[in-house]
């Protein structure tokens, strides 16, 4: 299982390896390269409303943007712009994998933390990523 998730997140991550990454008309996913933003980098996060903050376990500078359909009802990541949909932390009980689940698209786009995805209506197993 560990190697399952530690796959996941180098999957995760690796996405994020390119200056920009188009997902939707509304939305452009700003990558930060280093450990600190430049001031191109800086610029370009706060151009589309984002903040530079340290995040993650490494404390490095990510664009951190909120997502316009935070909160949407979703089944699957397609319903989101960020191609994230999660079931509520506030929810307060924990699914199964495979159970069927109804989850929000995530209000930002910040990759860190624990959270559980829900794909084609099904809770996909919780996923911890620093």
């Amino acid at each position: 299982m560990r190697i399952i998730f530690t796959a996941m997140a180098i999957a995760g991550l690796a996405a994020c390896t390119t200056p920009t990454e188009p997902v939707s008309q509304d939305y452009q996913r700003i990558s930060i390269e280093g450990e600190k933003a430049t001031a191109a980098e800086r610029a370009l996060c706060e151009s589309v409303g984002g903040t530079v903050r340290r995040a993650g376990m490494r404390g490095w500078e990510h664009c951190i943007q909120d997502m316009p359909d935070a909160g949407k009802t979703c089944s699957d990541g397609s319903d989101c712009v960020a191609d994230r949909c999660i079931i509520p932390p506030q929810e307060g009980r924990e699914y199964s994998p495979g159970e069927t689940a109804t989850g929000i698209c995530a209000p930002t786009d910040e990759i860190f933390g624990c959270f559980t995805r829900v794909t084609g209506g099904k809770a996909e197993p919780t996923l911890c990523i620093d």
